[in-house]
């Protein structure tokens, strides 16, 4: 595998992780920054990866 690759792996399964936490947060029915603190989250990261989603 070449590095390129394993870059976009990489990039891939972070994504995928944000996406199941996005996925998480909005069918808990807690406002964002509730459960961004229940889950140890900064909110502002929380949105900075909706917006790269």
């Amino acid at each position: 595998m070449n590095e390129m690759t394993i870059r976009g792996a990489g990039k891939m399964a972070y994504l995928r992780v944000w996406s199941q936490r996005v996925t998480e947060c909005r069918e808990s029915g807690l406002p964002v920054n509730r459960w961004c603190q229940e889950h140890g989250i900064n909110v502002k990261t929380y949105y900075i990866n909706i917006q790269s989603k």
